[in-house]
């Protein structure tokens, strides 16, 4: 119920249809991964990561294999405590040893998420993500 109730919040904020949040977080952790992180037993925020997404990243003329972090929320509440840098620590360390890139997609204004994912290695991408409001691709090349 916490995440649902905090997807339908990210869905408020990013103006699209909270109707649909309950069907979509509920397919979210049927289909992909969902670690939550909490703040005194309180579900401060989540990430999603896919196992699987093909990118188009600035060193390759072709859409590559990536280990994919789909989302990721913070409730407004405990921004600026670095959970999502968290979040995304924890995602790498969840990601298959096979996999050697990790993608994000964010918004070009989202300063936070841009910060925290350039902290743990991510690097911005001249390339585009494909998606309108998430435009903004990061990428982290493991070794």
């Amino acid at each position: 119920k916490d995440a649902i109730r905090l997807y339908t919040l990210f869905k408020k904020t990013m103006e699209e249809d909270t109707k649909v949040a309950k069907e979509y977080t509920e397919d979210f952790i049927l289909k992909n991964n969902m670690f939550g992180i909490f703040v005194d037993n309180v579900l401060a925020g989540f990430v999603i990561t896919d196992s699987s997404k093909k990118i188009l990243i600035d060193e390759y003329d072709h859409h590559i294999e990536t280990f994919y972090i789909q989302e990721m929320l913070i409730h407004p509440k405990y921004r600026g405590q670095h959970l999502s840098k968290h979040l995304i620590e924890y995602s790498i360390k969840r990601c298959p040893d096979t996999s050697t890139y990790i993608s994000l997609m964010t918004m070009p204004t989202n300063i936070p998420l841009i910060r925290s994912a350039t902290s743990c290695g991510f690097v911005q991408q001249n390339n585009q993500s494909g998606d309108p409001k998430h435009s903004l691709l990061m990428i982290l090349k493991r070794n």
